[in-house]
């Protein structure tokens, strides 16, 4: 006798209950990427616009109101805030454990909007240098653990891009923090605005992001978890080389950070110079970028590099509002852009990236910071000259750089024997990967 089954409804069949929940697991964690992406947005330009730059276009009020009595008390503030972060640099790669990231950015996002606010009651004097180291500690750590903290969740396919949405905080956090202080009446009020603003930026930046994975592996493409690949030391002289460039860039390019407003004259208030600076901060890695992925490193970093030099010189031998915007485009649309393309090199070179590399090169950057502010004592304009110099003579190590690179490239690809000639392979799979967004295509034997 044969048994009854009455038919499947469609409407509840197993393969659209399955169906169904899969793309709601789908569209959740795209949900969650995208908010965390927006938190790590946000923290970085907390960091930046906030804790490292607030200063900036703020100091025209405090100087015109005699709460600054020069450009040294000025420099003094600066150095502070510099020498917090480089501090702050240092206890993220030495100190701080990747599962105490979250909490230790939390801790630094509220600090930011504390200090931040105590700016505006306190009076000049040693607690404003401590403030201020207080907030460059801080931002560094915001700025390094939260950007650990997103681009470790990354798929290996929008990992490139991903970062890069990433840096658009910098650009944001900049003109974010000119907007506010373009209508403030005085330098109180400023410092008022910006410990809002802050608050606003702390927010998803503690809300929305995660405690990231504890796994060590590199997860691929869709894939499971793989061993990284045993690699190489990179080579004594190419890190030597980057680190000089690095450490002249941090150098250079904090003159023009730290008193470019305060060279705008009357036609234009620091604040709007400031938001110029901005503005051409946030397509800066995009641009560069596709730079990069037609000439390559070796050749797009010198010139941006030459381009920065020119953009800080430039007010110190024109004296007019056209070339303090014109400055605060080119200074906005390469500071950027190179220290990601730094970063990207120093990844790039045999043995890869490691955290003790990565972090000296960081630690190059900020002492180079510490000492920029230092160039003012004889005057603004002497200052911006000498940093100018000091970005221009960074282009030699970087040419070394690539020529030492183009020469080790030329040996490796010449050389007969069997390893080195399976590592241009693999160099060869790896960069077709990409190039189709991460699905596998053969290519042939070398």
């Amino acid at each position: 006798m044969t048994r009854y089954a009455a038919p499947a409804s469609p409407k509840y069949s197993a393969g659209r209950r399955a169906g169904h929940r899969t793309g709601y697991r789908g569209g959740h964690r795209a949900g969650r990427r995208t908010a965390t992406t927006i938190a790590g947005v946000a923290a970085v330009a907390l960091a930046i616009g906030v804790a490292r730059f607030a200063l900036t276009p703020v100091a025209p009020l405090m100087l015109a109101s005699g709460a600054l009595p020069g450009i040294s008390a000025l420099a003094r503030m600066a150095m502070a805030n510099y020498l917090g972060n480089l501090a702050g640099t240092v206890l993220c790669v030495t100190v701080i454990p990747r599962t105490a990231q979250l909490r230790a950015l939390r801790v630094g996002a509220v600090a930011i909007v504390l200090v931040t606010a105590a700016m505006a009651g306190s009076s000049a004097g040693p607690s404003w240098l401590l403030l201020r180291a207080v907030a460059g500690l801080a931002g560094a750590v915001v700025f390094v653990c939260g950007s650990s903290i997103v681009i470790s969740g990354l798929d290996a396919r929008n990992a490139s891009a991903g970062t890069a949405k990433l840096y658009r905080g910098i650009g944001g956090g900049i003109a974010l923090a000119a907007l506010v202080v373009m209508p403030a009446t005085g330098w109180r009020f400023a410092w008022l605005y910006l410990a809002a603003l802050a608050a606003v930026l702390a927010f998803p930046a503690c809300r929305w992001i995660g405690q990231p994975s504890s796994g060590t592996g590199t997860r691929g493409p869709g894939g499971p978890e793989q061993r990284p690949l045993r690699r190489r030391r990179p080579s004594a002289r190419a890190m030597t080389a980057l680190c000089v460039a690095f450490f002249l860039e941090g150098l250079g390019y904090i003159v023009t950070g730290t008193f470019l407003p305060d060279l705008s004259g009357r036609a234009l208030s620091g604040g709007q110079v400031w938001l110029v600076a901005g503005l051409a901060a946030v397509p800066s890695c995009a641009l560069w970028g596709r730079f990069v992925s037609r000439r390559g490193l070796p050749l797009v970093l010198p010139a941006a590099f030459a381009v920065q030099a020119a953009g800080i010189a430039l007010p110190a031998m024109v004296s007019s509002p056209a070339a303090g915007l014109l400055s605060a485009v080119l200074f906005g649309s390469t500071f950027a852009a190179i220290v990601a393309m730094v970063f990207a090199w120093a990844r790039s070179l045999p043995g890869g990236p490691s955290p003790r590399s990565i972090g000296v090169l960081a630690c190059c950057y900020g002492a180079g910071q510490v000492l920029g502010p230092l160039l003012a004592s004889s005057g603004i304009h002497v200052a911006l000259l000498l940093g100018a110099a000091a970005v221009a003579i960074a282009i030699a190590p970087l040419l070394y750089l690539g020529w030492r690179t183009t020469r080790t490239r030329f040996r490796l690809v010449g050389n007969g024997d069997a390893p080195s000639r399976a590592g241009v392979r693999e160099l060869a799979i790896g960069a077709q990967r990409d190039r189709v967004g991460g699905t596998r295509r053969r290519v042939p034997a070398a």
